[in-house]
């Protein structure tokens, strides 16, 4: 399990300012070259990634998430077990409660850890995409039920709690962009553009997306960061890109 959290912490709150040319943003999305039909895209070259430094000290930085709970299984467990029993104390079976935004501060800790490596750091920005964006999904999947019966689309109080946390914690993992490799920066552009906060432009990675699988999803990306989207078909998007952000994950 690798992606399936707000008391809001005074240390995740920064001001983060991003002002985007109306010149950059035509620059960011070029206009769309149409694919023949039948040309089947290819996934793009691999972004580059990092390891762990060490992988007892990786493990360590996620055994501390458990501190203090004496019902977690943390004996014999490994990395991606331990991060799959996290993210299932968020959000069991992948729905939120109540708590859950009480624990993203834990989650973003551990996005910014350097002791993880990429490729565990990647399943924690997951997480946090997903956390982020699970009231909005669920109403996307549940349109039609809502439409049939008259009801409006609200999303419910926990899952606002949870994006409003989520949220508060993009502007301190987006000042690890300068360091950050490219792995970590797509998964940033992602996660912030589905809170609605400016983020740096992907630069090379958007340059070598051209004709590929990531093309696309970096236009969705695009969409998602100006905001412009109905709220129905943002919700359809978010769903849309948390498929294509679990493609690039190892």
């Amino acid at each position: 399990m690798w992606w399936d959290a707000a008391v809001t912490d005074a240390s995740w709150a920064h001001t983060y300012t991003l002002t985007v040319p109306a010149e950059e943003t035509a620059r960011r999305r070029p206009a769309q070259t149409p694919v023949p039909a039948g040309v089947e895209l290819s996934p793009g070259p691999p972004l580059e990634s990092r390891p762990a430094p060490d992988l007892r000290g990786e493990l360590i930085a996620v055994t501390e998430c458990f501190a203090g709970d004496d019902d977690a299984g943390t004996g014999e467990a490994g990395t991606g077990d331990l991060l799959g029993e996290l993210f299932n104390a968020a959000m069991h079976q992948g729905t939120c409660y109540p708590h859950t935004a009480g624990m993203v501060p834990t989650f973003a800790e551990l996005a910014a850890d350097d002791r993880l490596g990429d490729r565990y750091r990647g399943w924690v920005l997951m997480d946090l995409f997903m956390i982020a964006t699970v009231g909005r999904r669920e109403l996307a999947a549940m349109a039609d039920t809502l439409r049939a019966l008259g009801k409006t689309a609200v999303e419910a109080p926990e899952a606002v709690a949870a994006r409003e946390a989520v949220t508060t914690a993009v502007p301190g993992l987006l000042d690890r962009w300068e360091e950050a490799s490219e792995h970590e920066r797509f998964l940033l552009a992602a996660l912030a553009a589905a809170c609605s906060v400016p983020a740096p432009d992907l630069g090379t990675i958007r340059d070598t997306a051209s004709g590929t699988t990531r093309e696309g999803t970096i236009r969705l990306i695009d969409e998602l960061a100006e905001g412009n989207l109905r709220a129905d078909a943002e919700q359809r998007a978010l769903g849309v890109l948390m498929k294509d952000l679990g493609s690039e994950l190892g």
